[in-house]
């Protein structure tokens, strides 16, 4: 979620999408790190890159025209 003020097109954030995208990125490196606790498998990183992509489309969503 790194590059979303690039799709933002510079934007101004207001303080409500910036507390969404600060606790969606932080669900996000939960989850992540809950992942890397478990083990290591297909299945968990399976479920981290779907977690990852998740994040992204929220993040989209708070970023794009259609957060209200």
């Amino acid at each position: 979620m790194r590059d979303e003020k690039a799709y933002n097109q510079g934007a101004p954030l207001s303080q409500e999408q910036q507390l969404y995208l600060k606790e969606l990125q932080a669900v996000e490196a939960d989850f992540c790190t809950l992942c890397s606790k478990i083990g290591t498998s297909r299945e968990l990183s399976l479920a981290a890159t779907n977690m990852q992509q998740a994040a992204m489309w929220a993040a989209r969503h708070v970023l794009g025209g259609s957060f209200k």
